[in-house]
């Protein structure tokens, strides 16, 4: 598992124009990507 600030960059470049967002809960990460169609 990648640290949370790589996993970001590496959704950021595959999602180059979607909000990305991040949430750690415990040893959960769950993440939210909301992008425009």
């Amino acid at each position: 598992m990648l640290p949370k600030h790589q996993l970001a960059v590496v959704l950021k470049d595959k999602f180059p124009d979607s909000f990305l967002e991040i949430t750690d809960f415990r040893d959960m990460l769950t993440i939210h990507i909301c992008g425009a169609k």
